[in-house]
């Protein structure tokens, strides 16, 4: 089995790592829940830009440093809190153990995302990485999905799990691989439905593990 992993808010706290970094600049710039929730809503769960977060973090907070400066301080915070979901790392050394091969597949930036995978532990149990500005497509492009297939090794059957209907779900199912759709606390609302549905990545995790041809 080749099992294909979303990173951000799949197998890691992405949004979470955000809000602590976010409640920790507030709280040191003597904001309060106003200021908090405007950042969370700039962040658009990791989907603007940064320079987006940024402008919204200094005119909020007032902040004296530059737009740059912030964007780093931003990142580097993200990382530095960073945490995989509670059981994720026990599940793919699971999967591995079964002879699953696993490969992270995931946008962003190859220095954050790289630094998130080193932070959480995942760079030691997966076997592959491949992220979109290495290989200069994103998904849900097919592009990407060709890259991560690349390391298929014989494997029969291949999996997606992902939090994002459209970017990790449609992109795989449109190239003809099974899902597995994190949804936390959301209820799917596509009129098509993924292959597994789980409220949890272990949740999803483990009916991917449990899967017979």
């Amino acid at each position: 089995m080749l099992l294909l992993l979303d990173l951000d808010n799949t197998l890691i706290d992405r949004d979470g790592a955000f809000r602590q970094w976010a409640e920790q600049i507030v709280a040191e710039h003597g904001a309060g829940a106003l200021e908090l929730e405007a950042l969370i809503q700039a962040d658009a769960g990791g989907y603007s830009p940064r320079l987006v977060v940024a402008e919204q973090a200094k005119a909020s907070l007032d902040l004296p440093e530059s737009l740059d400066v912030i964007v780093e301080q931003m990142k580097a915070g993200v990382v530095d809190l960073t945490r995989c979901y509670e059981g994720v790392l026990t599940e793919l050394t699971l999967a591995k153990y079964n002879g699953a091969r696993l490969v992270i597949v995931t946008n962003g930036s190859s220095t954050q995302q790289r630094s998130k995978i080193a932070r959480s532990g995942l760079d030691a149990v997966v076997d592959a990485i491949v992220v979109s500005e290495e290989v200069r497509s994103k998904k849900p492009s097919a592009a990407i999905f060709e890259h991560a297939l690349e390391h298929r090794v014989g494997a029969e059957a291949v999996w997606m799990v992902g939090d994002n209907p459209a970017v990790d779900i449609a992109g795989a199912r449109a190239v003809g691989i099974a899902t597995g759709w994190v949804g936390h606390t959301k209820k799917w609302a596509e009129p098509w439905e993924p292959d597994i549905v789980g409220e949890t990545t272990v949740d999803v995790l483990r009916e991917v593990r449990a899967w017979q041809p």
